[in-house]
């Protein structure tokens, strides 16, 4: 099956928004590819519709059944195929694709109709609610580290790793946000700032141990479309108070790729305890298409000779602070990069 003219219902456990992950960036991506995308944004209160300026429309949904994934199979599968029915008349239309990035809702499939291809797609390990269930009644598989893939090949062995990928630029490249700060070198961190696996720690101690560098924080911090809760810091409000240090709103996606090449340093810093969960964090491959120094924590998918020394990393989380020791670097020119439309068309073709 090509993935083109293809009319798509995305399922994303994180709803559309500003701040955009790997989710969104496949929405758009098949967009660009001719087909009709629906953005199944997270259960709500009400039923609407918008499209975006890109064209992928964001449906709100408001479920007639909740907790599917705590009844038994038989009853999720009927009434999973319930909800995709009402789906579909809301929306008028007849769907060709289930891409199903959450496994939590729409969790047993094997009601779906046989006419309706059917995608589980994994990018994070903590979403275990009923994956092997989904997995199981999905007609193929994609995780992006080999941890999530060894357990969806237990119940399904048509699954296949697949990385997070790149988005490029489109021609929306211009951002006129201003790196604060007095200091000449500048670290940067863009993400969701409530995510409970950052490492303030770490994070803490190289802000106060390197006054010559503004440390820069982009991003939601507290309730957003990527984070329903605030998960607060003691740690992180300390590093509020320190005087190289930024903490600014999230921006535009399309703003990221400039304001990347505006630092010397990109960071990603999680806690030791969270090194599996986080072995290939979406932002690495953005971060490194930059041409950046990036800084990071322990990312085992991208632990090669051929990141080096665009990319330092730490066995452990005692070592991030000496990764800034040395000067940042530039590259000018970063290949092996993959993009959403190659990962899209490789997926196209084992669905044929």
């Amino acid at each position: 099956m090509n993935l083109e003219n293809k009319k798509i219902l995305l399922i994303s456990p994180e709803s559309w928004g500003k701040s955009f992950v790997s989710k969104h960036h496949y929405a758009e991506t098949l967009v660009d590819l001719g087909n009709q995308v629906y953005f199944l944004n997270g259960p709500g209160k009400t039923w609407r519709t918008t499209t975006t300026e890109n064209g992928v429309k964001v449906v709100d949904y408001q479920p007639k059944f909740r907790g599917l994934g705590r009844l038994p199979e038989w009853m999720s599968a009927y009434l999973t195929l319930w909800e995709f029915r009402s789906i579909e008349k809301y929306m008028e239309v007849k769907f060709d694709v289930i891409w199903n990035l959450d496994s939590s809702p729409f969790c047993s499939l094997s009601k779906i109709p046989s006419s309706v291809y059917k995608i589980c797609h994994l990018v994070d390990l903590n979403q275990n609610i009923q994956r092997p269930l989904l997995a199981g009644t999905s007609d193929i598989c994609f995780g992006t580290t080999r941890y999530i893939v060894e357990e969806l090949k237990k119940h399904n062995p048509n699954s296949h790793q697949l990385r997070h990928a790149y988005r490029p630029a489109t021609g929306r490249q211009y951002s006129d946000f201003a790196m604060p700060g007095e200091n000449s070198l500048k670290a940067l961190y863009v993400g969701n700032l409530s995510m409970k696996y950052i490492d303030w720690n770490i994070l803490l101690q190289a802000t106060k141990e390197y006054p010559s560098i503004d440390f820069v924080f982009i991003g939601p911090d507290g309730k957003s479309n990527l984070s329903q809760q605030s998960n607060e810091s003691s740690v992180k409000e300390e590093l509020k108070k320190c005087a190289n240090a930024y903490f600014n709103p999230p921006v535009e996606s399309h703003e990221i790729p400039p304001i990347l090449k505006r630092a010397d340093f990109l960071l990603i810093a999680y806690q030791e305890e969270y090194h599996k969960d986080q072995a290939a964090p979406h932002k690495m491959l953005e971060y490194l298409a930059s041409g950046k120094t990036v800084v990071a924590t322990y990312t085992e998918e991208f632990d090669d000779e051929g990141w080096k020394p665009q990319l330092r990393m730490c066995k452990s989380n005692n070592g991030f602070s000496k990764l800034f020791r040395k000067p940042p670097g530039e590259v000018e020119f970063v290949s092996g990069i993959p993009t959403y439309k190659e990962h899209i068309e490789w997926i196209s073709q084992l669905m044929r």
